[in-house]
């Protein structure tokens, strides 16, 4: 039995005469009487009392307008689903990430992501952790990788814990150790990342409530290493 056929019964009862509900599914008026006459055959029983003016249910019509009702719905329910998981299946999902994040574990993600969703489209935007959690906000990335802590307005959900680590020279004290104890860097000199690029150390800092000597701040790691290495910088 078509669908359409109910979708005409249910809007006649609704609206009472046929040729409002013609215009409301945008069939015919003969149209719309010929599919309620097509699905009286298949009860076997009338559903409306026609007059010139307006149409009214039957004592059985009025038995089954429940059931009918309940298939359009579920009918629509069913459309509003595939439709759903349709999204699920295509589109583009825009991701924010700091540059760190760019070098290991987006692309592996987004790999393995790619080949369960093929047709979805990934944009990967790079930025610095400012610009990833304002854009997250403003609605200009669908999802963000970001060290904690986050915007409170959005889920935070933890992936894996990321080591902080020190380069030393060689014949430093604190090679000594495979971990060096966090409170042995209070008054040590520094080269340290520039604000934007600072949260993971930040956090750190601010846990355990470290002095550090910050001597010099740069942007790029290779500049980093670069001033390390210059023994003008720590003499």
């Amino acid at each position: 039995m078509s669908i359409t056929k109910y979708k005409a019964f249910v809007k006649v009862a609704e609206l009472g005469s046929l040729t409002k509900a013609a215009a409301a599914l945008e069939y015919s008026q003969p149209g719309i009487s010929h599919m309620i006459s097509s699905l009286e055959q298949e009860f076997g029983f009338s559903l409306l009392n026609r007059t010139r003016d307006a149409c009214t249910l039957t004592e059985n019509g009025k038995a089954v307008l429940y059931y009918c009702n309940q298939i359009v719905k579920n009918e629509d329910d069913l459309g509003s689903m595939v439709q759903s998981l349709n999204g699920l299946m295509s589109g583009t999902i825009r991701i924010g990430a700091t540059a760190s994040m760019m070098i290991d574990y987006v692309p592996k993600a987004v790999k393995r992501f790619s080949r369960l969703y093929p047709a979805i489209r990934i944009d990967l935007i790079e930025g610095l952790q400012d610009d990833v959690l304002s854009g997250l906000q403003n609605g200009l990335y669908d999802i963000a990788f970001h060290a904690a802590p986050t915007l409170k307005s959005f889920d935070f959900i933890p992936l894996f814990d990321d080591p902080v680590c020190l380069i030393l020279p060689p014949d430093h004290p604190l090679c000594a150790f495979d971990k060096v104890p966090v409170k042995r860097l209070s008054g040590l000199d520094f080269i340290m990342p520039v604000n934007s690029y600072s949260d993971n150390y930040d956090l750190v800092a601010q846990k355990h409530k470290l002095k550090l000597n910050v001597k010099y701040e740069t942007a790029s790691d290779l500049a980093a290493l670069g001033l390390w290495n210059a023994d003008s910088v720590f003499p």
